[in-house]
Order: structure tokens, then C-alpha cells, then sequence
């Protein structure tokens, strides 16, 4: 069999075409399972949320008021002091290396659940309590700037509605601006500015689904 020049040329073109297109497919596959790695904690406690502002420094926060710090991307993690013992914290938030929000609640004391805001100017060497007797149990948060944030959670009264709260300074004081009206826990919030959010909840207590969508643009709304 004779192959013309320029048709063998187009085989040899589509064979070194496939081979690049294998290899760069190996690559990809490759560099994208091979990123993820397991650090150790240093903990044994349920740790329930982590936040990073950098390639650097992160927090992460668990059960029994555990507070863990990185300062080399996750290679070495060391212990924080929380202000409050014997609760689970549930969300980490920092807005900066230095500026950041934890929330949790003591729910497995059911004779009197409350829930507890945690704030540190400094990174997290010290943190403080801020209006710690609250009797919500606390779930999501979201900060948009040091000054102004959210809180989601569920109101402790016989009624246990679904309750946002906001605060302007910092966590010093919390002000309610919404409560469902009904048997539900919000788990979650995020705010993208001060007047638009979302945030997700549903039946706790008897389906244990979260299934409601909530946004807020200058008034609260309920997405189904």
C-alpha cells in the first residue's frame, strides 16, 4: 500500500493530536485528585467548620468549645482558647487575619439550651464573649463588615420559631428582625450587602428536613 505525503502527514498530526489530549487528560486528572491531602488536626472532638482568609491562616471550631488555628496553610494547627467551656461551637467567619466571629450553643443541655457569639480583634490569641446569655440555639452567621452581621438559629420559648438576629456594632448587642412564626431551626445565612440575603431552615423537629428558601431584598421573603 503507497500513502500519499500529505495524508500520512494528517495520520501523524491526528496521532501526536490524541497522545497530547491523553496526556493532558492524565495531567488534569492527576493534579486535581492529588491537591487534596490529609492534615492532622491535632483534635479528636467533631470539628464542624473551617474558614480561611488566605492560603495561610485558617480557623476551624468543633465540639467542646474548640477553637484550632493555622498560620502555614493547614500543615501545623495549635489550640485556642474559648472564653465559654463545655459548648459546641458550630461556624467560624473572619473577615480578616485578625477580625473574626464564632458562634455555637450548649443544645445537649436541654434544661436550659442558650446560645453563645465569640468575637477576637486579634486573630484569635484572645477571644471574648459577646451577649453571652442568649437563649437561641445558634447555627449560621454572616458578617459583611466588623461592624454588621446575622445570626440564625432557633428561639428557646414554647413556640422554638425559626429567628434571625442582626447587630451594627460588633456583636455587642443583637436586635431580632425576623422570626418565622413557626416550629422551624435556620441553619444557615449569607449577606452579600445590607439589605440582600439568604438563608435556608425548615421542620426540625418532626421531619428533620431543611427544605425553605428565605431571601431578603428591603423585606423578608419565604422561597419555596
Amino acid at each position: 500500500m503507497i500513502l500519499h505525503p500529505m495524508k500520512e502527514g494528517m495520520k501523524m498530526r491526528k496521532s501526536r493530536s490524541l497522545f497530547e489530549t491523553l496526556f493532558l487528560m492524565l495531567l488534569f486528572t492527576t493534579l486535581v485528585h492529588g491537591q487534596w491531602q490529609t492534615q492532622d488536626s491535632g483534635v479528636t472532638v467533631n470539628l464542624r467548620d473551617v474558614c480561611f482568609v488566605d492560603g495561610l491562616h485558617g480557623w476551624a471550631v468543633g465540639d467542646s468549645a474548640t477553637i484550632i488555628a493555622t498560620t502555614d496553610g493547614g500543615e501545623t494547627w495549635h489550640m485556642q482558647e474559648s472564653p465559654i467551656k463545655e459548648i459546641s461551637l458550630q461556624k467560624v467567619i473572619f473577615l480578616s487575619k485578625y477580625v473574626g466571629y464564632v458562634i455555637g450553643d450548649n443544645q445537649d443541655q436541654a434544661s436550659s439550651p442558650k446560645g453563645f457569639i465569640l468575637a477576637t480583634k486579634n486573630g484569635g490569641v484572645t477571644w471574648e464573649a459577646r451577649k453571652a446569655d442568649i437563649k437561641f440555639l445558634l447555627k449560621g452567621l454572616s458578617f459583611i463588615s466588623t461592624d454588621t452581621g446575622w445570626v440564625v438559629g432557633q428561639a428557646q420559648d414554647p413556640r422554638r420559631n425559626g429567628i434571625l438576629l442582626h447587630t451594627i456594632d460588633g456583636g455587642q448587642t443583637w436586635q431580632t428582625q425576623l422570626e418565622t412564626g413557626k416550629n422551624e431551626l435556620l441553619v444557615a445565612v449569607h449577606f452579600v450587602n445590607a439589605q440582600e440575603g439568604w438563608m435556608i431552615g425548615g421542620d426540625f423537629f418532626d421531619n428533620f428536613s431543611f427544605t425553605d428558601v428565605f431571601s431578603q431584598t428591603q423585606k423578608m421573603s419565604v422561597l419555596r
